[in-house]
């Protein structure tokens, strides 16, 4: 599925620098998922 979203994106110009997704229930207490900032916080220390 990512490999498909980066074609698209790329054939149009674009560029898909990073893609992340929590694995997560809403039940397992994860710092990753809405709306809590782990997914944001991944990002920030990747760039």
């Amino acid at each position: 599925m990512h490999a498909r979203l980066r074609t698209l994106v790329a054939e149009q110009g674009g560029e898909v620098g990073l893609i992340v997704y929590c694995p997560h229930g809403p039940d397992d207490g994860c710092d990753c998922r809405k709306p809590k900032p782990g997914m944001l916080q991944a990002i920030a220390r990747h760039y």
